[in-house]
Protein backbone atom coordinates (compact mmCIF):
# COMPACT_ATOMS: atom_id res chain seq x y z
CA UNK A 1 0.00 0.00 0.00
CA UNK A 2 1.44 3.42 -1.05
CA UNK A 3 2.51 5.32 2.03
CA UNK A 4 1.58 9.19 1.94
CA UNK A 5 2.78 12.02 4.44
CA UNK A 6 -0.09 14.40 4.74
CA UNK A 7 0.76 17.99 5.75
CA UNK A 8 -2.39 20.15 6.90
CA UNK A 9 -2.92 23.46 9.52
CA UNK A 10 -2.40 22.87 13.00
CA UNK A 11 -5.77 25.13 13.11
CA UNK A 12 -7.60 23.49 10.93
CA UNK A 13 -7.66 19.67 12.75
CA UNK A 14 -10.82 18.06 12.24
CA UNK A 15 -10.35 19.27 8.02
CA UNK A 16 -7.34 17.11 8.23
CA UNK A 17 -8.42 14.16 10.28
CA UNK A 18 -11.66 13.46 7.95
CA UNK A 19 -9.30 14.10 4.85
CA UNK A 20 -6.89 11.27 6.34
CA UNK A 21 -9.55 8.78 7.09
CA UNK A 22 -10.95 9.33 3.43
CA UNK A 23 -7.55 8.31 2.42
CA UNK A 24 -6.69 5.49 4.57
CA UNK A 25 -9.80 3.71 3.51
CA UNK A 26 -9.60 0.29 1.76
CA UNK A 27 -7.80 0.25 -1.89
CA UNK A 28 -6.10 4.06 -0.78
CA UNK A 29 -3.29 4.59 1.03
CA UNK A 30 -1.52 4.35 4.77
CA UNK A 31 -1.50 7.78 5.97
CA UNK A 32 1.02 9.71 8.33
CA UNK A 33 -0.45 13.43 9.23
CA UNK A 34 1.72 15.56 10.31
CA UNK A 35 1.85 19.39 10.85
CA UNK A 36 4.87 22.02 10.12
CA UNK A 37 5.62 21.99 13.53
CA UNK A 38 5.93 17.90 13.44
CA UNK A 39 7.24 17.81 9.92
CA UNK A 40 10.28 20.50 11.04
CA UNK A 41 10.98 17.19 13.62
CA UNK A 42 11.11 14.51 10.83
CA UNK A 43 14.29 13.42 9.63
CA UNK A 44 15.13 13.42 5.67
CA UNK A 45 15.26 9.69 5.51
CA UNK A 46 12.18 9.52 7.50
CA UNK A 47 10.59 11.92 4.62
CA UNK A 48 12.17 9.94 1.57
CA UNK A 49 10.65 6.64 2.87
CA UNK A 50 7.40 7.81 1.58
CA UNK A 51 6.08 7.70 -1.94
CA UNK A 52 4.06 10.97 -2.01
CA UNK A 53 3.63 14.04 0.25
CA UNK A 54 0.68 15.97 0.20
CA UNK A 55 0.98 19.64 1.19
CA UNK A 56 -2.39 21.79 2.10
CA UNK A 57 -2.13 25.15 0.08
CA UNK A 58 -1.57 27.53 2.55
CA UNK A 59 0.92 26.24 3.85
CA UNK A 60 2.49 25.34 0.81
CA UNK A 61 2.35 29.04 -0.31
CA UNK A 62 3.57 30.23 3.12
CA UNK A 63 6.91 32.16 3.86
CA UNK A 64 7.78 32.11 0.24
CA UNK A 65 6.81 28.60 -0.56
CA UNK A 66 9.67 27.52 2.32
CA UNK A 67 8.17 24.21 2.94
CA UNK A 68 7.80 23.16 -0.54
CA UNK A 69 11.45 24.60 -1.14
CA UNK A 70 12.52 22.33 1.94
CA UNK A 71 10.94 19.13 0.98
CA UNK A 72 11.94 19.55 -2.84
CA UNK A 73 15.63 19.72 -1.71
CA UNK A 74 15.36 16.61 0.35
CA UNK A 75 17.54 14.35 -1.78
CA UNK A 76 15.44 11.33 -3.19
CA UNK A 77 12.06 12.63 -1.67
CA UNK A 78 8.87 11.90 -2.95
CA UNK A 79 6.81 14.02 -5.09
CA UNK A 80 4.59 16.63 -3.37
CA UNK A 81 1.26 17.25 -4.11
CA UNK A 82 -0.86 20.46 -2.86
CA UNK A 83 -4.71 20.48 -1.88
CA UNK A 84 -6.55 23.13 -2.69
CA UNK A 85 -10.15 24.25 -1.87
CA UNK A 86 -12.07 25.04 -5.34
CA UNK A 87 -12.00 28.84 -4.88
CA UNK A 88 -8.36 29.21 -4.44
CA UNK A 89 -6.65 31.76 -5.51
CA UNK A 90 -4.56 31.20 -9.38
CA UNK A 91 -1.51 32.99 -8.56
CA UNK A 92 -1.30 30.85 -5.55
CA UNK A 93 -2.22 27.54 -7.51
CA UNK A 94 0.73 28.93 -9.31
CA UNK A 95 3.14 29.83 -6.80
CA UNK A 96 2.74 26.89 -5.27
CA UNK A 97 3.87 24.62 -8.62
CA UNK A 98 6.78 27.32 -9.09
CA UNK A 99 8.42 26.46 -6.14
CA UNK A 100 8.24 22.35 -6.80
CA UNK A 101 4.89 21.12 -6.42
CA UNK A 102 4.43 18.18 -9.23
CA UNK A 103 0.97 18.25 -9.05
CA UNK A 104 -2.52 20.32 -7.63
CA UNK A 105 -5.63 18.74 -6.44
CA UNK A 106 -8.28 21.54 -6.37
CA UNK A 107 -11.10 19.57 -4.65
CA UNK A 108 -14.19 20.06 -1.91
CA UNK A 109 -12.19 18.69 0.45
CA UNK A 110 -12.94 14.49 -0.73
CA UNK A 111 -10.28 12.16 -0.97
CA UNK A 112 -11.31 10.70 -4.23
CA UNK A 113 -9.84 14.09 -6.10
CA UNK A 114 -6.47 13.56 -4.02
CA UNK A 115 -6.07 9.74 -4.76
CA UNK A 116 -6.61 10.35 -8.75
CA UNK A 117 -4.23 13.44 -8.80
CA UNK A 118 -1.71 11.34 -6.59
CA UNK A 119 -1.81 8.12 -9.57
CA UNK A 120 -1.40 10.82 -12.05
CA UNK A 121 1.82 12.52 -10.19
CA UNK A 122 3.75 8.80 -9.13
CA UNK A 123 2.42 7.29 -12.76
CA UNK A 124 4.70 10.43 -14.35
CA UNK A 125 7.31 9.73 -12.20
CA UNK A 126 7.30 6.59 -12.59
CA UNK A 127 7.44 6.28 -16.70
CA UNK A 128 9.96 4.36 -18.87
CA UNK A 129 12.85 6.80 -19.21
CA UNK A 130 13.50 4.59 -23.05
CA UNK A 131 9.87 4.60 -24.14
CA UNK A 132 9.71 8.09 -23.43
CA UNK A 133 12.99 8.86 -25.91
CA UNK A 134 11.47 6.70 -28.22
CA UNK A 135 7.76 7.93 -28.33
CA UNK A 136 9.29 11.55 -28.27
CA UNK A 137 10.63 10.94 -31.53
CA UNK A 138 7.27 11.32 -32.94
CA UNK A 139 6.25 14.88 -34.61
CA UNK A 140 3.03 15.18 -34.63
CA UNK A 141 -0.38 13.97 -33.32
CA UNK A 142 -3.54 14.39 -33.45
CA UNK A 143 -6.56 12.31 -31.24
CA UNK A 144 -10.04 13.05 -31.18
CA UNK A 145 -12.73 11.88 -28.34
CA UNK A 146 -16.18 11.88 -27.78
CA UNK A 147 -16.93 12.12 -24.26
CA UNK A 148 -20.73 11.94 -22.89
CA UNK A 149 -22.30 13.51 -19.88
CA UNK A 150 -20.21 10.75 -17.47
CA UNK A 151 -17.64 12.96 -14.83
CA UNK A 152 -15.86 10.05 -14.11
CA UNK A 153 -14.07 9.69 -17.54
CA UNK A 154 -12.94 12.89 -17.32
CA UNK A 155 -9.74 12.27 -14.94
CA UNK A 156 -8.79 9.49 -17.06
CA UNK A 157 -8.93 11.98 -20.24
CA UNK A 158 -6.68 14.85 -18.35
CA UNK A 159 -4.26 11.93 -17.39
CA UNK A 160 -4.59 10.92 -21.03
CA UNK A 161 -3.70 14.13 -22.65
CA UNK A 162 -0.68 14.69 -19.84
CA UNK A 163 0.84 11.73 -20.84
CA UNK A 164 0.78 13.21 -24.88
CA UNK A 165 2.61 16.04 -23.54
CA UNK A 166 5.08 13.88 -21.57
CA UNK A 167 5.50 11.77 -25.15
CA UNK A 168 6.26 15.32 -27.34
CA UNK A 169 8.59 16.58 -24.63
CA UNK A 170 6.86 20.03 -25.20
CA UNK A 171 7.80 21.02 -21.55
CA UNK A 172 8.75 20.07 -18.03
CA UNK A 173 6.46 18.58 -14.83
CA UNK A 174 5.53 21.52 -13.57
CA UNK A 175 3.82 22.80 -16.93
CA UNK A 176 2.19 19.16 -17.40
CA UNK A 177 0.94 19.95 -13.84
CA UNK A 178 -0.36 23.36 -14.96
CA UNK A 179 -1.73 21.77 -18.41
CA UNK A 180 -3.61 19.81 -16.55
CA UNK A 181 -5.31 21.92 -14.15
CA UNK A 182 -6.37 24.14 -16.89
CA UNK A 183 -7.87 21.41 -19.44
CA UNK A 184 -9.66 20.04 -16.18
CA UNK A 185 -11.14 23.43 -15.73
CA UNK A 186 -12.34 23.58 -19.25
CA UNK A 187 -13.53 19.76 -19.25
CA UNK A 188 -15.59 20.83 -16.35
CA UNK A 189 -17.05 23.95 -17.88
CA UNK A 190 -17.76 22.16 -20.69
CA UNK A 191 -19.97 19.32 -18.89
CA UNK A 192 -21.37 21.05 -16.48
CA UNK A 193 -21.95 24.60 -17.10
CA UNK A 194 -22.32 23.82 -20.79
CA UNK A 195 -23.80 20.27 -22.03
CA UNK A 196 -26.03 20.49 -18.26
CA UNK A 197 -26.08 24.14 -18.35
CA UNK A 198 -25.93 24.49 -14.20
CA UNK A 199 -25.46 27.97 -13.06
CA UNK A 200 -22.34 28.30 -10.67
CA UNK A 201 -24.67 30.29 -8.38
CA UNK A 202 -25.86 26.79 -7.02
CA UNK A 203 -22.13 26.51 -5.22
CA UNK A 204 -21.83 29.45 -3.26
CA UNK A 205 -23.59 27.80 -0.36
CA UNK A 206 -22.15 24.47 -0.66
CA UNK A 207 -21.62 21.83 -3.54
CA UNK A 208 -24.81 19.12 -2.37
CA UNK A 209 -27.42 20.90 -4.31
CA UNK A 210 -25.08 21.69 -7.84
CA UNK A 211 -23.92 17.86 -7.85
CA UNK A 212 -27.51 17.13 -7.07
CA UNK A 213 -28.80 18.71 -10.43
CA UNK A 214 -26.25 17.30 -12.13
CA UNK A 215 -26.65 13.93 -11.42
CA UNK A 216 -30.40 14.30 -12.63
CA UNK A 217 -29.83 16.13 -15.29
CA UNK A 218 -27.95 13.50 -16.80
CA UNK A 219 -31.00 11.03 -17.04
CA UNK A 220 -33.01 14.04 -18.52
CA UNK A 221 -33.19 15.13 -22.57
CA UNK A 222 -31.44 16.78 -23.74
CA UNK A 223 -28.71 17.29 -21.55
CA UNK A 224 -28.18 13.33 -21.40
CA UNK A 225 -27.54 12.97 -25.28
CA UNK A 226 -25.15 15.42 -25.28
CA UNK A 227 -21.11 15.41 -25.62
CA UNK A 228 -17.99 16.67 -25.29
CA UNK A 229 -15.93 16.77 -28.32
CA UNK A 230 -11.98 17.21 -27.29
CA UNK A 231 -9.67 17.55 -30.21
CA UNK A 232 -5.85 16.99 -29.27
CA UNK A 233 -3.43 18.38 -31.40
CA UNK A 234 0.80 18.46 -30.87
CA UNK A 235 3.99 19.19 -32.58
CA UNK A 236 7.31 19.36 -30.81
CA UNK A 237 6.56 22.74 -30.61
CA UNK A 238 3.40 23.08 -29.01
CA UNK A 239 0.21 21.62 -27.12
CA UNK A 240 -2.96 22.71 -28.84
CA UNK A 241 -6.71 21.27 -27.19
CA UNK A 242 -9.94 22.29 -27.93
CA UNK A 243 -12.53 21.40 -26.36
CA UNK A 244 -16.30 21.90 -27.59
CA UNK A 245 -19.79 21.26 -25.68
CA UNK A 246 -22.96 21.06 -26.88
CA UNK A 247 -24.83 23.41 -24.74
CA UNK A 248 -25.90 26.69 -25.70
CA UNK A 249 -22.89 28.82 -25.18
CA UNK A 250 -22.57 32.06 -23.59
CA UNK A 251 -21.57 35.98 -24.12
CA UNK A 252 -17.72 35.64 -24.28
CA UNK A 253 -17.83 39.86 -23.57
CA UNK A 254 -18.26 39.16 -20.19
CA UNK A 255 -14.42 37.50 -19.86
CA UNK A 256 -13.17 41.04 -20.56
CA UNK A 257 -13.43 42.59 -17.21
CA UNK A 258 -9.73 42.94 -15.18
CA UNK A 259 -8.76 42.56 -11.64
CA UNK A 260 -8.23 46.27 -11.56
CA UNK A 261 -11.55 47.27 -12.87
CA UNK A 262 -14.28 44.57 -12.30
CA UNK A 263 -17.36 44.60 -13.53
CA UNK A 264 -20.13 42.96 -11.56
CA UNK A 265 -21.83 41.10 -14.33
CA UNK A 266 -18.68 39.95 -15.59
CA UNK A 267 -17.70 35.84 -15.68
CA UNK A 268 -14.03 37.09 -14.25
CA UNK A 269 -15.33 38.38 -10.58
CA UNK A 270 -17.70 35.07 -10.12
CA UNK A 271 -16.75 31.67 -9.23
CA UNK A 272 -16.90 30.04 -12.67
CA UNK A 273 -14.68 32.86 -13.45
CA UNK A 274 -11.60 31.56 -11.25
CA UNK A 275 -11.44 28.36 -13.77
CA UNK A 276 -11.23 31.36 -16.69
CA UNK A 277 -8.33 32.67 -14.42
CA UNK A 278 -6.35 29.41 -13.92
CA UNK A 279 -6.77 28.44 -17.52
CA UNK A 280 -4.79 31.97 -18.65
CA UNK A 281 -2.15 31.84 -15.61
CA UNK A 282 -1.30 28.21 -16.92
CA UNK A 283 -1.50 28.33 -20.63
CA UNK A 284 0.15 30.65 -23.10
CA UNK A 285 -3.37 31.30 -25.27
CA UNK A 286 -6.95 30.70 -24.08
CA UNK A 287 -9.28 31.87 -26.59
CA UNK A 288 -13.61 30.78 -27.41
CA UNK A 289 -15.55 30.81 -30.27
CA UNK A 290 -18.12 33.52 -31.40
CA UNK A 291 -20.77 30.94 -29.83
CA UNK A 292 -18.69 30.42 -26.43
CA UNK A 293 -19.12 26.58 -26.51
CA UNK A 294 -15.83 26.06 -27.85
CA UNK A 295 -12.27 26.74 -25.96
CA UNK A 296 -8.92 26.44 -27.60
CA UNK A 297 -5.73 25.64 -25.11
CA UNK A 298 -1.91 26.45 -25.86
CA UNK A 299 0.60 25.84 -24.75
CA UNK A 300 3.76 26.40 -26.76
CA UNK A 301 7.92 25.11 -25.94
CA UNK A 302 9.90 27.20 -24.02
CA UNK A 303 12.94 26.78 -25.82
CA UNK A 304 15.16 28.59 -23.01
CA UNK A 305 14.49 25.20 -21.10
CA UNK A 306 13.71 22.77 -23.39
CA UNK A 307 14.05 19.16 -21.95
CA UNK A 308 17.29 17.03 -22.43
CA UNK A 309 16.82 13.18 -22.03
CA UNK A 310 19.56 10.68 -21.44
CA UNK A 311 20.23 7.10 -20.73
CA UNK A 312 18.69 5.73 -17.69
Amino acid sequence: MPQILLIQPADAPDRATALAAQLSTPGGWDVTSATPTMLANLDASVIRSFDLVCVELSLATADRGAILKDLTATPGRAPVLVTALPDADADALAAALAAGAAGLAVCDGHARKVLECAARVLGDMGNDATRRRLLGCMTQSQCIFEIGCDPDLLPALVTRLQNSVAMFCVCDSTERARIGVAVEEALSNAMYHGNLELDSKLREHGVEDYYALAAERRTLAPYRSRTVRVTEMLTQDEVRITIRDQGPGFDTSKLTATADEPDEDAEFVLPSGRGFMLMQAFMDEVSYNAAGNEITLVKRRNTSTDLVFTAA
